[in-house]
């Protein structure tokens, strides 16, 4: 279950979007036009997130807004979208940034609107697992 995507914006334009699943934490990136997989240098720790093309500084270098599991988060370039999928390590935990230097911690409201689709999709996967 996907939940509403989170703006990052600087001086007007939007950096990344980021969602959250009681699993993961998906970062979508629209690089320049014309961008290959090859030309992109992503690198991934247990809580940080490097994003730029090879032999280019990064244009993002962050650390994650919680730790994750490095095996198990991966990358696509997809129709135009870099999509970052981190593993949280901690199921369920909720995270209030997706990035901690890049974008401060969302609002109250949207916080609690995270809070309700996390307890939704964990509600869901119950019900679902009752019925097997």
């Amino acid at each position: 279950m996907a939940s509403t995507r989170i703006k990052f914006e600087h001086e007007g334009t939007t950096v990344y979007e980021w969602d959250q699943t009681l699993d993961e934490i998906n970062i979508y990136i629209i690089p320049p036009p014309n961008v290959t997989r090859k030309q992109l240098d992503i690198k991934l720790t247990s809580n940080h997130v490097s994003v730029g093309l090879v032999g280019v500084k990064p244009f993002i270098d962050e650390d994650t807004g919680g730790t994750i599991k490095l095996d198990e988060s991966t990358w696509t370039l997809v129709d135009g979208e870099l999509t970052i999928t981190l593993q949280k390590m901690i199921r369920a935990d909720k995270w209030t940034c997706a990035l901690r230097g890049a974008d401060t911690a969302v609002d109250l409201f949207t916080q609690e609107k995270i809070k309700k689709e996390l307890m939704l999709e964990r509600f869901q996967e119950e019900v679902c697992q009752r019925n097997i």
